[in-house]
């Protein structure tokens, strides 16, 4: 199977109300502002990807259909990003783990997550 992890990370001050604050942040390199790049469907080409962490890289908008519909998916982590919309249908029969939590998703989870239509 395969594995895909893309993780990097940089400090970030902000300053809140006089004091200094520090939080984690994804750094990209190809995006240096506020507007962090889109969640990229070519991962969606991996059709034999069984794990995929894509946390804390500032990734904006929804995730492709095409990474949706991976039919291996067993673990997949994306969370402190800015990912929005509802909340999306994995095909993934194999779908075990799955962390969307420190983003902006709305709506109800689908019935039949991780094979279980009581979930």
């Amino acid at each position: 199977g395969v594995e895909v992890a893309l993780r990097k990370e940089r400090r970030v001050d902000e300053i809140e109300e006089g004091r200094t604050k520090r939080r984690r942040a994804a750094a990209d390199d190809a995006t240096d502002g506020d507007v962090g790049p889109a969640f990229p469907s070519s991962i969606g080409r991996l059709t034999t990807l069984r794990f995929l962490d894509m946390s804390s890289n500032l990734l904006r908008g929804t995730i492709p259909r095409s990474v949706l519909g991976l039919p291996q998916l067993e673990v997949f982590h994306a969370s402190s990003n800015d990912l929005e919309g509802t909340f999306p249908h994995f095909e993934s029969d194999a779908l075990r783990v799955l962390d969307l939590s420190r983003n902006r998703f709305h709506g109800r989870l689908h019935g039949d997550l991780f094979g279980h239509p009581d979930v």
